[in-house]
């Protein structure tokens, strides 16, 4: 988990799904040296955004929640949490 504190840093969703997605790249371009040889690596990601007041537990059950949409998508992807006012789950699938 990487926590963001938005009292000191002014970020907005394209920024936080960037900055995943220079993450995922960086991984996605390595090889990994194992005792049986060479292997790809991938990563998936999910993004939840906690409001002031909200809960470090339902933060982590939300980017838990993307991160699992994420691999169920295809893998090695960014996808960002986001309910609407229905309090609904959408996820939003970021796509390089």
């Amino acid at each position: 988990m990487i926590r963001m504190d938005i009292r000191t840093e002014t970020l907005c969703r394209d920024d936080m799904i960037a900055f995943a997605e220079r993450l995922r790249r960086g991984i996605e371009g390595k090889d990994l040296l194992t005792g049986s040889g060479l292997i790809k690596v991938t990563v998936s990601f999910g993004i939840a955004v906690i409001l002031p007041g909200g809960s470090l537990r339902s933060g982590v059950e939300e980017a838990d929640s993307a991160m699992y949409q994420a691999k169920r998508s295809g893998r090695n992807q960014v996808c960002f949490y986001q309910a609407d006012k229905k309090d609904t789950l959408e996820i939003d699938r970021n796509i390089w």
